[in-house]
């Protein structure tokens, strides 16, 4: 089995994280897919940056200050690990095969799956639909900052921190449900100690989450990954949606107060 993993934009952080942990794990990709090449790219990438504009500034400008200035020693080497990470990956794509397609469901990049043999993919790819599911030796792999079947969906983070529940990071098969597929991979995740913001807070979580799979990728490449079904059936109510202000108001209150769930063992 060879490892690939999937992209709309090369310089994405998270992304970049991703491909450091491979790298830390022994595992060089073998395939590189970039969805730079489609129709949707430009629409992609405007919305991508309208929401990081909203999400920023959703909790007022001055706080996000407050909150950056406040906690930059305690951040200070997180970010420079981080930074290492984020350069190692970008070496390797200097000198890496990439290969340009569409998104996930298009023709174009069916046909770089197909070629490429059975392979683990860790997918940046958004919501994955299509001809792409039923191939048998593509192995499908997302990230999700929960403890599935917790918190499915969308703002798993902001949900969590809502409930008082310890993060958590699931590395799992995608399937045709919303965070339904076979878990590979759980690990709890640091507690987001010192970090007032729910953008920040997110970030922090994000990190943690995505440097798992390189310990996924490898246990699969082994031959001794163990899947873990998700229990079922799987109701609309177990999945969750965009948090209410009125609630992220709350989360971030209980983040200026630090009342903040324990790392889980």
């Amino acid at each position: 089995m060879k490892a690939g993993i999937t992209t709309y934009d090369l310089g994405d952080r998270y992304f970049l994280v991703q491909l450091a942990a491979l790298l830390r794990a022994g595992v060089t990709p073998d395939v590189v897919i970039h969805h730079g090449g489609g129709p949707w790219f430009g629409t992609w990438k405007r919305l991508r940056g309208l929401w990081r504009t909203l999400d920023t500034h959703r909790s007022g400008a001055l706080r996000q200050l407050l909150s950056k200035a406040s906690g930059a020693e305690r951040r200070a080497d997180a970010l420079a690990s981080i930074d290492r990470e984020v350069a190692d990956a970008k070496r390797f794509l200097g000198a890496a095969r990439i290969v340009t397609t569409g998104d996930i469901t298009s023709r174009s990049c069916l046909n770089a799956l197909r070629g490429a043999g059975p392979l683990a993919l860790v997918c940046n790819s958004g919501l994955v639909r299509g001809p792409v599911l039923g191939m048998r030796e593509v192995v499908l792999l997302n990230v999700h900052v929960s403890k599935l079947p917790r918190f499915r969906g969308m703002n798993n983070v902001e949900w969590a921190l809502f409930h008082g529940e310890p993060l958590w990071a699931t590395v799992h098969r995608i399937d045709r449900g919303i965070d339904t597929g076979d878990i590979l991979l759980q690990r709890p995740i640091d507690p987001p100690t010192g970090i007032t913001t729910i953008a920040a807070a997110r970030d922090h979580a994000f990190l943690q989450g995505h440097r798992l799979v390189g310990e996924a990728v490898v246990a699969l490449l082994r031959g001794d990954a163990s899947w873990r079904p998700q229990p079922g059936p799987v109701s609309p109510l177990d999945q969750y949606y965009v948090m209410h202000p009125l609630l992220r108001a709350v989360v971030e209150q209980r983040l200026l107060e630090g009342s903040l769930p324990p790392r889980d063992a």
